[in-house]
């Protein structure tokens, strides 16, 4: 028996739109992330994102997306501030365009006022946040989003402002 996954997508990308999945815990969205991330190889044909082959060019490839998982993927342990830095390290943001990204991502998401404050300790929401202002640091050209509403309180309205790219 063959595993389920992704026989056949095609998006044409417009600057500025969104795409989403219309099952929330479709299988198939996990080896849609990892295709277009340049993580797996398609089974046939090939794949082109950002105008980069995902096996040949994936290098290029990272450059360009930015990745937020599903579950809360950085340092609790560490402060908005630190883990942003730390991202921002891995990630090669430096100098002026790093405090310019920071400004920003942290008005964007409206945790300006929560930059010393330990990870752990912020709300299922402010915790996507940070993840979304993580993903966003290199003002990728793609964004992946898995399941980016986990965790946020929706019965709060769930502060969709940050979700609001345009």
């Amino acid at each position: 028996m063959r595993p389920a996954g992704t026989r056949r997508a095609e998006l044409r990308d417009r600057r500025g739109a969104g795409y989403g999945h219309r099952r929330a815990g479709w299988r198939g969205q996990n080896h849609a992330h990892a295709a277009a991330g340049g993580l797996l190889a398609p089974t046939g044909g090939r794949a082109t994102v950002c105008g980069f082959d995902t096996i040949e060019g994936a290098l290029g490839l990272h450059h360009a997306i930015g990745y937020m998982p599903q579950r809360f993927g950085l340092y609790e342990d560490l402060t908005v501030l630190e883990n942003l830095t730390l991202y921002a390290d891995l990630r090669g943001v430096v100098g002026k365009a790093r405090g310019e990204s920071f400004e920003r991502l942290l008005a964007f998401t409206d945790l300006a006022r929560f930059t010393g404050r330990l990870a752990g300790k912020l709300s299922g929401g402010m915790k996507q946040k940070l993840g979304l202002a993580c993903a966003m640091l290199r003002s990728p050209r793609l964004l992946l989003l898995d399941e980016p509403s986990v965790g946020v309180d929706r019965s709060r309205g769930a502060n969709c402002g940050a979700w609001s790219m345009r």
